[in-house]
């Protein structure tokens, strides 16, 4: 506070003369009374993974959600932490405290952390509590008798004033939601590579039909990627559940391709008869397979570089080509060394035409380019001989002997 003091003079005829002396006052005034402001700003609530949980908007005021404001977790979340944050910071030095009770009343125990007499789990302000599992010790976390029930969390938020009298009590009812059985998606969309995802009229399903589960689309033959946007029909459920490809089918064949090329587990099986007759050798198979997968796996084009690894090898003909094409006896090398680097030079090559040339499947060319190089390999990766020794090569010394003998 600033108290201004400013003098005047009497002049003639009673009149007032103003003085240029100006006298300022500064006075500090502090107040000492300890804040009894014990009321939360906000409360943030988040799963294991982080992600928040939404519930009715939080207001200072409302010391209870119970009932209708009662708060939903969906069932991924099997543990839950608490970020509460005072209003009036001053308070901050006491710390919070928190504790959990089950529909009978009873404080429910969480394992690791002790539980204080009368105050219950700490928590300081604007800081994020522990996590607090919605499930029993020893209990699975997806099969618990908690799934469906109301919990009661409570929040006791502190004052600057050390006295309880002041302290607020905050009460959140939670319910962990069972599993949703709501398999249908809300919204699918399919793009092409190049198209903008954002734009409606580049979905080429355009009326989508939840009920509905085949459809069919018309892409380009260059066609080398599609978007794919897909939401929910439940919020509640699991995003991770969708599956744009099934594996196993894959494996099994039970997908559309080529005649001969789309069970991977039979040409398999048709693969280790093969080297079980000892008709072909493992080294061309195993090099172009493990060359693929190590490429696919380290760059893929996708958020599951595993799935993606997996794709490229039960997909197309890697499988025919690697097993039975690659290792045809005429066009393949002799040396088991050359066998391998002919194995990755094929993965090499068709990992490059998948990724960058404008065909779909690189197999055939890849095997073909190789084919062209199998010369180079023989030529300079020769086997040894059986019952031929390798001649020791004379040193300069003795090559010097022999000339001074032959002048002499």
């Amino acid at each position: 506070m600033t108290l201004t003091i400013k003098f005047a003079a009497q002049g003639p005829n009673n009149t007032v003369v103003d003085n240029p002396e100006v006298y300022i006052i500064k006075i500090n005034v502090k107040d000492n009374t300890p804040s009894q402001d014990s009321s939360l700003k906000s409360l943030v609530i988040q799963d294991q993974d982080g992600d928040t949980i939404p519930f009715s908007n939080f207001s200072p005021d409302t010391l209870s959600y119970t009932g209708a404001n009662t708060i939903h977790i969906p069932f991924k979340a099997n543990s839950i932490t608490i970020t509460p944050t005072l209003n009036d910071p001053r308070g901050a030095n006491n710390p919070m405290r928190f504790y959990l009770k089950d529909t009978m009343g009873n404080v429910v125990p969480i394992p690791g952390h002790d539980l204080e007499s009368g105050i219950g789990y700490r928590v300081q302000n604007g800081q994020k509590s522990f996590l607090i599992p919605f499930y029993k010790e020893g209990e699975s976390p997806n099969k618990t008798e908690m799934l469906g029930k109301v919990y009661s969390l409570f929040v006791v938020a502190p004052s600057q004033d050390p006295r309880s009298d002041f302290w607020t009590t905050y009460q959140l009812d939670i319910v962990r939601d069972p599993p949703s059985t709501d398999n249908t998606l809300g919204s699918l969309g399919i793009y092409l590579e190049d198209a903008d995802p954002n734009d409606a009229k580049n979905n080429l399903i355009q009326n989508f039909d939840p009920k509905q589960e085949v459809y069919e689309i018309w892409i380009p033959y260059s066609t080398k990627m599609l978007r794919v946007r897909a939401n929910k029909n439940d919020s509640q459920a699991k995003m991770d559940e969708m599956k744009v490809t099934d594996l196993p089918k894959m494996f099994v064949g039970l997908v559309g391709g080529s005649m001969g090329e789309v069970s991977a587990m039979l040409l398999l099986l048709g693969g280790l008869f093969l080297l079980w007759r000892k008709v072909i050798t493992w080294y061309i198979p195993v090099s172009y397979i493990g060359t693929v997968a190590a490429l696919t796996f380290l760059f893929p084009r996708g958020n599951d570089p595993l799935q993606w690894m997996l794709c490229n090898l039960l997909g197309g003909g890697l499988m025919l080509g690697a097993i039975f094409m690659a290792t045809d006896y005429v066009t393949s090398p002799v040396s088991h060394l050359g066998q391998a680097i002919f194995g990755v030079g094929c993965g090499l090559i068709t990992v490059f035409i998948r990724y960058f040339g404008s065909y779909n499947e690189g197999v055939c060319y890849a095997i073909l380019i190789m084919n062209l190089t199998v010369w180079l390999i023989d030529k300079n990766i020769k086997p040894r001989r059986f019952g031929v020794t390798r001649e020791r090569r004379p040193s300069r010394r003795s090559g010097r002997a022999k000339k001074e003998a032959v002048r002499k």
